[in-house]
């Protein structure tokens, strides 16, 4: 089945700096007001709301300009933080209109790359990459870096959505090695969770994990709980189509006492319900649930005017209903569902749209043949029962078979119409993948007009491989961690699989980790701990068997104990006591 599901990151540049002295204390305590009114928008952000609303009418009463102006800027940042991206999309539109803005050329960088995310919720690429556009050109005017790379940023992700990859990559690598050399771990944790989008969006599953728990440790250590929340959210999205419901669940309980204490943002409420809509259709197979969490989420993404989560939430409406049997309904969506793609993809041609809708189609239609061929499948099974009860009454014997042999006709012919339609299916998708044709959308106008120099295709290799480095040594000091702290080594049985499960990664990245670091395989660098446990024991319990000895460091078997000793120490346990006690006998003579 096919799912719409993009990966949302939201880059925000530092709004403006507040707090410039003006004649007349009202004046500045106005100013102070829309100081703290920012700083608590991670915090409270039903006060920073209100006091937005009293430093914008305190501006108007004063007929300050300048105050209108940083106050219109202020409430446009808390509608995005409440999700009425509409809203803010006014309200900044208004402060760029503003004399004050327009003289303050590094503030109306920063606001133009906050308007094009906005414009990115509402499915508006064309308005998105001309406000990018503007801020790039601002900050390259003013010979900014910090600001040319931020504004990367967003170009990148605007090249993701658009299914534009190499040049999304481009953009994003570049910003990541500027962060990292600058030593700024917060913009370096962006670049990193963007990253994870893309190769999430790509399916490139391996290395969006990668960049999804690098971004989320540096989010944790140098950003705030708002961003961390929402890169979780985002690495939800990958485990689920990954099908790592165990995973899923546990960081979604994790992710509902958040949500639950009133803690999480609109958009990061809608989006946990998402999530849990289609993991109950996916995993729990519990219809009920799921359509309870779709529908808190369509209403949450309908007032927030969320037109591209607001698709995914009809088409997952759309998938219950037809699990459900409920065909009705589900006809009644199509036509819905394929009126909302015709909004998301605005900007799209009609061969595109076109596209669109063919290959949503063939995936309704192999949908239903699934649940046809399951029906099949069941009669199948009645009609074989039915035939040995029946075998004793040759009188039916004969009806039994003409209708067994026309279901199977049936059944036959289905199944090649099934064959038929996923071929076109995968070739639909191949042909995009490919670019030949199929959903360009964007892509070829952004790639021709934000063309990177030549010197961003090279040393790519070695940016991705830096940092693949950066995750092996964080995952092998999280491994190094359990086996020193939590003794995980005494576990007699403990293999790979059980590690990949405990850290959320893959058996081949633990193995690549521990031979990256130390150049042993993973058999070998557990023994090594159970070896330094064993000498302890026996230097420090004299009375202790041998026996006992191999066990209580994690070996499964006196031999394999005995053998691994020798092995790595060149001597038999016994002889190692022996050495012990005339060591200790010898030093204290």
């Amino acid at each position: 089945m096919l799912k719409f599901k993009y990966f949302l990151l939201i880059f925000l540049s530092p709004l403006v700096s507040i707090g410039q002295s003006n004649s007349g204390s009202s004046i500045e305590e106005t100013d102070i007001l829309i100081q703290k009114g920012i700083s608590l928008l991670n915090q409270d952000l039903n006060q920073s709301d209100s006091l937005s609303n009293i430093a914008y009418y305190n501006a108007i009463a004063l007929e300050n300009d300048s105050l209108i102006a940083k106050s219109h800027s202020f409430m446009a940042y808390v509608a995005y933080y409440k999700g009425d991206y509409k809203t803010s999309i006014e309200y900044y539109n208004k402060a760029l209109g503003s004399d004050y803005f327009k003289n303050k050329l590094d503030r109306r960088q920063a606001l133009l790359n906050n308007l094009g995310v906005n414009y990115e919720f509402q499915n508006n690429y064309a308005e998105a990459k001309e406000a990018y556009q503007g801020s790039l050109r601002i900050a390259e005017e003013l010979g900014d870096s910090l600001s040319i790379y931020q504004s990367y940023i967003n170009i990148g992700f605007l090249n993701s959505i658009l299914y534009n990859f190499r040049d999304a990559e481009k953009y994003l690598l570049s910003a990541l090695d500027f962060f990292h050399r600058q030593n700024s771990k917060t913009y370096e944790a962006l670049c990193l969770r963007n990253l994870a989008n893309l190769y999430s969006l790509e399916k490139r599953e391996e290395e969006s994990i990668k960049y999804y728990i690098l971004a989320i440790n540096k989010i944790l250590e140098f950003g705030n709980e708002f961003d961390a929340l929402e890169t979780q959210i985002d690495f939800n999205w990958t485990l689920l189509n990954l099908e790592r419901y165990t995973l899923v669940k546990v960081n979604q309980d994790k992710i509902r006492s958040i949500i639950d204490k009133g803690k999480a943002s609109p958009p990061i409420t809608a989006n946990f319900h998402l999530i849990e809509g289609f993991y109950f259709l996916d995993s729990e197979k519990d219809l009920k649930k799921a359509e309870i969490a779709l529908n808190k989420a369509f209403i949450l993404f309908k007032n927030q005017g969320n037109l591209r989560q607001l698709s995914q939430v009809i088409e997952g409406r759309m998938i219950l209903y037809a699990l459900r049997g409920d065909f009705t309904q589900h006809r009644e969506l199509v036509s819905e569902f394929l009126e909302q793609l015709r909004v998301t993809y605005l900007n799209s041609s009609t061969d595109e749209i076109k596209t669109l809708e063919d290959i949503h189609q063939l995936n309704i239609q192999a949908l239903l043949i699934d649940q046809l061929n399951s029906k099949i499948a069941f009669n199948r099974t009645l009609i074989i029962v039915g035939i040995i009860l029946l075998i004793l009454s040759s009188g039916f014997i004969f009806l039994i078979s003409r209708k067994y042999m026309r279901l199977n006709q049936r059944n036959e012919k289905t199944n090649l119409k099934n064959i038929e339609l996923i071929e076109l299916i995968k070739l639909i998708k191949s042909s995009q993948k490919n670019g030949d044709s199929g959903i360009k959308l964007l892509a070829e106008e952004v790639q021709e007009e934000y063309s990177m120099q030549g010197s961003m295709d090279e040393n790519l290799d070695q940016k991705i491989n830096a940092f693949e480095k950066e995750y092996d040594e964080l995952l092998f000091d999280k491994i190094n961690k359990m086996f020193i702290e939590g003794q995980l080594f005494l576990k007699a049985d403990l293999k790979v699989a059980d590690l990949a499960e405990e850290l959320f990664v893959s058996e081949k990245e633990i193995s690549r980790a521990i031979s990256s670091m130390t150049g042993k395989r993973f058999s070998s660098y557990i023994n090594e701990f159970r070896i330094q446990k064993a000498k302890e024991l026996l230097a420090s319990q004299h009375k202790i068997l041998i026996k006992e000895v191999g066990f209580k460091s994690g070996f499964s078997s006196q031999p394999q104990f005995q053998r691994k000793f020798k092995e790595l120490s060149g001597m038999t346990p016994e002889q190692f006591r022996h050495v012990s006690e005339y060591q200790k006998t010898n030093g204290n003579s």
